[in-house]
């Protein structure tokens, strides 16, 4: 036989070597939740089609392709909340055209769906995303000098990124979490060393929950045994302090009608229900043991692991919720409970901040104490205070750290939200998911409408919450937590498996689209593929 022959055919095991999976699509767990089982669904097989079907749509839809120095970088196509062309930095134009959050999004969804066609791996996708996480850092760790691994939060148009690679904006702590996540997922799936290797994702893992460790948490010894709460991102600690008067229209911490009170270090200890991912610091501290080296040693000179790290971050979010945010929560281990008892739905508010007391003249807070969030938090276009735009993720973050760690606050957590999924979509004998709304207060009312200042028009508008797919689709991930093993009635049990099949099929086959941009179809379609993922148990996690 010819050399080109043999060459070929070492070419070929070459490129096989470098993409084979060890997790190929459909790869399925069993976490003791219950799956759609209605006749067009209660295959493997089958909820693997619907889900193959929506993700190729989804990839046509918004993954989109920059070719640079011979090097294909993917981006996630999607509007941007908050940041603007004003916001990037000089000699960049136009607006952000996708951002970290969408980054991360894109990097877990095309491991998971690693072999879902048979004929291209899904490797080259994943491997382009991370080439545009290395390219656009984040510029907002204020202080002089620093660099870090988190990523920038915005991303500038397609035609700038030819340009020197530079910090565009400040990260986002959400965004930064699932990309650490996936790189993890990313070396279960392909590995990082040896031939055929493109990235030492595990390695770059590290560098970056090092990081994520360093600059969004905050930590004090007035917390108890010290716990760590999540903050926003690294951009607090260049902006620590609240000034009223910086938000649109004015914010009102402390109740009165002053707006131009200053509170120090308040934004350090402000939290986002949404980057609340235990599931995540669960796998972070099965990969990683030891000391974590971007932590001070404790004052007495023990050193922070991993394992520290992480049990302080996921215990600092279940003191918040049950203590704060949970009605049903009677008191034990978190303390005396602290929320409105008409909190029973398991709902969370879109930003989590410190309790204040006291007159404009003499106000003080606590780091321990906290409450829903004033409306106007960092400019948000949702009411801060209630489940809304940023909140309506927790459910399906809470699903997740139930299939990673089996933790049982989750569980009760989780079946709280399924039940308040189970009464609002109930209609006629039936589950109607079109029922579900797009913002809820924290005892479970729908929200219509919400009046606030935007700062692109300069001007105070009112806006409307019609059906939220995306918070359908979020809500329904629980359902699975209500079966045999949940200790519920039968007729809840019918109740919960009815609505997860009518949820499945309300899901596979509603996709919003990214044109209009305004409909946001990017962040509906995205959750929407989470969910399917999530309910057909299509999800797994490094171990």
């Amino acid at each position: 036989m010819s050399k080109t022959f043999w060459t070929t055919i070492a070419l070929a095991a070459a490129m096989h070597a470098a993409t084979a999976a060890n997790r190929a699509f459909p790869f399925e767990t069993n976490y003791g939740l219950n799956r759609p089982n209605h006749a067009a669904a209660d295959t493997t097989a089958e909820r693997a089609a619907d889900i193959r079907a929506y993700y190729q749509q989804w990839v046509s839809d918004y993954l989109k392709k920059v070719t640079i120095g011979g090097k294909d970088h993917y981006y996630v196509l999607g509007p941007v909340t908050g940041p603007t062309g004003d916001d990037l930095p000089p000699g960049f134009s136009g607006n952000p055209i996708s951002a970290s959050e969408h980054t991360g999004y894109g990097m877990l969804l095309t491991v998971l769906m690693e072999g879902q066609d048979s004929a291209h791996s899904e490797r080259p996708r994943f491997d382009g995303l991370v080439r545009t996480y290395q390219r656009f850092r984040s510029s907002g760790c204020g202080q002089a000098g620093c660099t870090t691994s988190l990523m920038s939060s915005a991303l500038p148009p397609e035609a700038d990124w030819t340009k020197n690679p530079v910090p565009v904006d400040d990260s986002a702590t959400d965004g930064d979490m699932d990309i650490a996540l996936a790189l993890l997922m990313a070396d279960a799936q392909w590995g990082s060393t040896g031939a055929g290797a493109t990235f030492n994702y595990k390695a770059m893992a590290k560098t970056l929950i090092d990081d994520i460790i360093k600059w969004n948490l905050q930590w004090s010894s007035s917390e108890g045994a010290g716990l760590f709460r999540m903050n926003m991102g690294d951009w607090v600690h260049g902006y620590p302090d609240l000034h009223e008067e910086d938000w649109a229209g004015g914010m009102h911490v402390n109740g009165d009608a002053d707006s131009t009170d200053v509170f120090p270090k308040f934004l350090l200890s402000t939290t986002r229900p949404s980057d609340w991912m235990m599931g995540h610091w669960q796998v972070f501290q099965t990969k990683f043991s030891g000391p974590v080296p971007t932590l001070p040693a404790a004052s007495n000179g023990a050193q922070w692991t991993y394992a520290n790290v992480s049990s302080a971050v996921r215990t600092e979010i279940r003191r918040m919720h049950s203590k704060y945010f949970d009605g049903n929560y009677s008191g034990g281990v978190y303390g005396t409970p602290m929320a409105d008892p008409s909190w029973t739905k398991g709902l969370v508010p879109d930003f989590v901040s410190p309790k204040v007391t006291g007159s404009s003249s003499s106000t003080t807070y606590s780091t321990t104490d906290v409450v829903r969030s004033p409306n106007g938090m960092i400019d948000e276009p949702f009411p801060s205070g209630q489940f809304s735009e940023n909140a309506c993720r927790v459910p399906w973050r809470v699903t997740w750290d139930i299939m990673a760690s089996g933790h049982g606050d989750s569980r009760l957590w989780a079946r709280d939200i399924a039940k308040f999924a189970i009464g609002a979509t109930a209609s006629g004998g039936t589950y109607d998911w079109t029922r579900i709304g797009s913002t809820y207060d924290l005892n479970g009312t729908r929200i219509n409408s919400f009046t606030y200042f935007d700062t692109a028009l300069n001007k105070t508008v009112t806006k409307t919450f019609g059906h939220g797919p995306h918070f359908a689709a979020m809500l329904a991930t629980t359902l699975g937590t209500i079966n045999s093993g949940s200790g519920d009635s039968q007729d809840m049990q019918a109740k919960a498996q009815a609505a997860l099949n009518e949820a499945w099929k309300y899901m596979r086959v509603r996709h919003t689209g990214p044109t209009p941009a305004t409909n946001d179809g990017y962040f509906k379609d995205t959750l929407t593929l989470f969910s399917l993922l999530t309910i057909a148990n299509l999800v797994w996690f490094p171990e």
